[in-house]
């Protein structure tokens, strides 16, 4: 019979001696362009709660991206891009 290591003899005990993997770019990068991101924005995702919103617009930033949030006229809730001021669009 072989010997097992000291950290196996309790049941789950080796779960406390893994290593950690190295970050997977394909799964964790959620921005613009990136797999992840992509289909991410495939769905509805639930940003704000429709009474935190109120006669000003809010600002959020969701998958690398700036958005605002806001009340249309009609009561009800839209979001659109974010708008840069002009330095930011210069690199």
């Amino acid at each position: 019979m072989t010997k097992r290591l000291a950290f196996l003899n309790k049941a789950y005990s080796a779960y406390y001696h893994r290593g950690m993997p190295a970050a997977d770019d394909e799964l964790t990068r959620v921005g613009p362009g990136t797999p992840c991101g992509e289909y991410l924005r495939r769905f509805w995702q639930p940003v704000v709660v429709s009474s935190e919103l109120g006669d000003v617009p809010k600002r959020l930033k969701i998958l690398g991206e700036d958005l605002v949030v806001f009340r249309d006229g009609s009561g009800g809730d839209r979001s659109d891009r974010a708008a840069l001021p002009a330095s930011r669009h210069l690199a």
